[in-house]
């Protein structure tokens, strides 16, 4: 038989592919998640990791289990969800989800949310995570999964990423040349961060394009305009991460946090936060990608009024914003001929 809390522990490590960072996920010692491993590796009969001083890595049984181990775990939630409540939650939720969430299992929790209260109506508004605060500012909405921004609490993660510099999949960062930038029309803290991050450097940018949704900046960087920022995972296949590129600097982590408008009241709001929570913690990442460490969600605090950041350096002034042809250079990003089949775009 096998143990559900083993499966939660094999599950925070295949996602970590660290013992150390999963012991901190799921708020165990070390010792216990080796020891939760190895009891699980013993139900099975087969060996799950390969470990050595420097590395975890996932055997092909792993593999295989990790998808075993998702459609127990979200059963038992769904299980657990049901019976807790001895009737299904009413009423309207007007729900904001940031839109870079929108590729993620957010609208199939929404659905099994939905299913299990039928007497529930949730209204989605997916916009920018400013835009959604704003709404809730102006109490146009009654709860919003956003980015964390710089100065708020540190409630957990419903969502946890790492921020990465994304770009066209032949682009070459040019260090001694400003760096061209695709950023959002409205500010956001993971901007905001790369921004300070390149001032903090001393590195020169300017801005190439700006978009008010995610397609229009996906847009400008396809077409090899400039660089921007994205959650790691949700980047799309097609666009590369600039891994180890010249003077860009290492961004950290990205949380998406739930942001309600009142914390006197969560009933209907609080019964939702704890479905997506469920769900979306439960979700199988690409390998390394920390994610939150629980579902409980006890707490709801208020954010902190006026806590976003402000960039700490001008762009650079005067600098060309011409398309970028093949074999030709748009600021500090060259867009170079489609390679031979056996060489590889470098940075």
């Amino acid at each position: 038989m096998l143990n559900p809390t083993h499966l939660r522990t094999f599950v925070a490590v295949a996602r970590t592919l660290s013992f150390t960072h999963a012991a901190a996920e799921v708020g165990l010692q070390q010792s216990t998640v080796s020891e939760h491993i190895r009891k699980l590796e013993t139900a099975v009969g087969r060996k799950l990791f390969t470990r050595d001083t420097h590395s975890v890595q996932l055997t092909a049984d792993g593999e295989t289990l990790i998808g075993f181990a998702n459609a127990i775990l979200d059963a038992e939630a769904r299980a657990m969800t049901h019976f807790a409540r001895s009737g299904a939650v009413s009423g309207v939720l007007r729900f904001g989800l940031a839109e870079e969430l929108a590729e993620t299992d957010a609208p199939s929790a929404i659905a099994d949310f939905l299913r299990m209260n039928p007497q529930t109506r949730v209204e989605l508004a997916v916009r920018s995570s400013r835009v959604l605060e704003v709404m809730l500012e102006d109490e146009a909405l009654d709860l919003v999964l956003g980015e964390r921004r710089p100065g708020e609490d540190d409630r957990k993660p419903v969502w946890r990423d790492r921020l990465v510099w994304v770009g066209h999949p032949h682009t070459r960062v040019d260090k001694d040349e400003p760096l061209p930038l695709v950023l959002p029309s409205h500010p956001c803290s993971a901007t905001t961060r790369a921004v300070e991050a390149l001032c903090a450097r001393g590195q020169r940018w300017f801005r190439a394009a700006t978009s008010s949704d995610v397609t229009g900046l996906w847009a400008a960087v396809r077409a090899g305009l400039g660089v921007t920022v994205h959650a790691r995972s949700l980047t799309p296949d097609d666009l590369r991460e600039l891994a180890g590129a010249v003077r860009l600097p290492d961004l950290g982590e990205l949380d998406f946090v739930f942001k309600p408008a009142r914390c006197d009241d969560m009933g209907l709001a609080g019964a939702f936060c704890e479905a997506l929570m469920t769900r979306m913690s439960g979700a199988h990442r690409k390998p390394g990608l920390p994610s939150a460490p629980d579902r409980a969600m006890s707490a709801y605090p208020r954010r902190a009024p006026g806590a976003a950041g402000r960039g700490c350096c001008r762009e650079a002034p005067g600098e060309p914003r011409q398309r970028g042809e093949p074999g030709t250079t748009t600021g500090a990003v060259r867009i170079v001929p489609e390679p031979h089949q056996d060489s590889e775009a470098q940075l």
